[in-house]
């Protein structure tokens, strides 16, 4: 038991002390429940919730940095798309040539202003490895955004990605519905597996 009888106060700048009389009190100490805290910790949580956090911190970091590409992209291009243009001519030149570094670069300038084909052949690039190391997950990423804007490349190459299973869960169903999306754009590879999976 703890017993509070008076305290004193002396206010800052003031040239005088404030006294205050409280009646005593007993104070009683008692025991409080576990720190929810501490039960998480024990309980192996913890780390499951500290690993939650990062994984939404790099999260939270790349897309910032997509954003800070997008708006230099925006900024060196704005609406001039004759500019975009020679720029996605000047990347398909680099990737024939095989200098893949400096074609995925533009490809990846290209794909932030919401250039379609520049998504498809950096899907490529990041599913072969040319320039880039390699990354299926992307790649099936940047093929998904480019297959539902209706670029038939992209629609063949994710239909791809899903019978075999690379860079996403096999799914032989999928894979049909974006390989008749490409068929009926023409390509003729695409009607060719549609017709081996049924």
């Amino acid at each position: 038991m703890l017993n509070y009888d008076s305290y004193s106060c002396i206010s800052s700048g003031a040239n005088h002390a404030i006294y205050i009389g409280l009646p005593s009190r007993e104070f009683e100490i008692k025991k409080e429940p576990r720190n929810t805290f501490h039960d998480y910790r024990k309980q192996g949580n913890y780390g499951e919730i500290l690993k939650g956090l990062d994984k939404r911190v790099a999260e939270l970091r790349i897309a910032f940095n997509e954003h800070q590409k997008a708006h230099r992209a925006v900024t060196n291009f704005g609406d001039d798309m004759a500019d975009v243009t020679k720029l996605y001519a000047r990347a398909r030149e680099f990737y024939e040539a095989e200098d893949y570094e400096q074609a995925v670069e533009l490809f990846e300038e290209l794909a932030l202003l919401g250039h379609i084909a520049a998504c498809c052949d950096l899907g490529v690039c990041y599913e072969m490895g040319y320039g880039v190391e390699e990354d299926c997950v992307k790649a099936v990423r940047l093929y998904r955004k480019a297959a539902l804007s209706g670029h038939a490349d992209a629609q063949y190459n994710l239909g791809l990605c899903y019978e075999f299973g690379q860079g996403t869960l096999k799914n032989l169903e999928k894979a049909a519905k974006w390989y008749s999306a490409a068929a009926e754009q023409g390509i003729e590879e695409a009607a060719e597996r549609l017709e081996r999976l049924e």
